[in-house]
């Protein structure tokens, strides 16, 4: 179990939630949030999972539901529902996008080091040719010196 994820209190929960604390208490029961009780300054208290939290406050869950007894026009719930996908759409195609631009930077820092790391290569490299010149100079001289 990882404890640590465990870092909202009861207290916290139903404000990020605007919820009563009862409702957090009958969702953990329910085991519609995950909690642990965790020794704190004031004692043993609940705490609740962040991604439960982070969950229910993108989701905007629905806490009560009222039964309608109305019948509602066909072209109107089609309205209502194609709303509704288009705004999870725009949400996911956001998400997307700032992960795409999360990937691209990243890949242009690696290809500035790579940029770097092959201008230090290349530099390291013309210094090797040079110090070969040199001593395949020196060789030659020698070579003449015993010639001589």
């Amino acid at each position: 179990m990882d404890k640590e994820k465990y870092t909202i209190s009861v207290t916290k929960a139903s404000e990020l939630l605007n919820c009563s604390k009862q409702t957090i208490y009958r969702k953990v029961r329910e085991d519609k949030l995950r909690a642990i009780k965790k020794d704190s300054p004031y004692g043993e208290m609940i705490f609740i999972h962040q991604e439960d939290i982070n969950q229910a406050v993108i989701t905007k869950e629905v806490i009560d539901v009222q039964e309608v007894n109305q019948s509602l026009p066909l072209e109107s719930l089609l309205g209502g529902l194609k709303e509704v996908f288009q705004l999870a759409i725009e949400e996911h195609t956001q998400e997307l996008m700032k992960d795409n631009r999360k990937l691209v930077n990243g890949l242009v820092k690696q290809n500035l080091n790579l940029s770097q790391q092959i201008s230090q290569l290349n530099r390291e490299n013309e210094e090797i040719k040079r110090q070969n010149k040199e001593i395949m100079k020196a060789l030659v001289q020698l070579k003449r010196e015993r010639k001589v």
